[in-house]
Parts: structure tokens; sequence; C-alpha cells
């Protein structure tokens, strides 16, 4: 698998996992391949759009570290993300 590979097999876990939170915009931040353990540890963020918000009021946005096996592209875990 290659970092593009990773990033599509991120984002669709990411959708699959979160499709009831309405998310919009949904973009790589960070891509990072660990040798050690051949995973891929993909950085997404994402827009909440959650109908009971006023319409001015700063939509909130998540960050999410997808980690990715690199032989057979099985999510391993999804973590809180935070950008470095």
């Amino acid at each position: 698998m290659d970092g593009l590979q990773a990033v599509v097999t991120a984002k669709k876990q990411a959708l699959k996992y979160f499709s009831d939170e309405g998310i919009r915009r949904l973009g790589l931040e960070e891509l990072r391949y660990d040798e050690n353990k051949n995973r891929w540890h993909v950085t997404l963020s994402f827009d909440l759009f959650l109908e009971d918000m006023d319409i001015f009021e700063a939509q909130p946005r998540k960050t999410k570290n997808i980690i990715v096996n690199d032989e057979d592209g099985e999510l391993i875990a999804i973590e809180d993300g935070t950008l470095k």
C-alpha cells in the first residue's frame, strides 16, 4: 500500500464510523509511515454539521488519527487527533 491508498482507506473508515455525525469537508492533515510496525498513521480533520446549531455559530472541527495496516489495509485504530 502506498500513501495515497492509505489516505483513501482512512477516509472511507472515517466516513463509515462517523456517518451519523454529519461529517463535512473531510481533509488530510498529516500522513506518516511507521516502518517498525508497518502501519500508516493518517490524521484527518472534518467539520460536523449539527442541525441544532445556529447558522452563524462556529462549527466544531474534529481531528482523528486513523491507523491502517500497510499489508492488508485493515483498520487498526481510530484515535483523537491532535495536530503537532
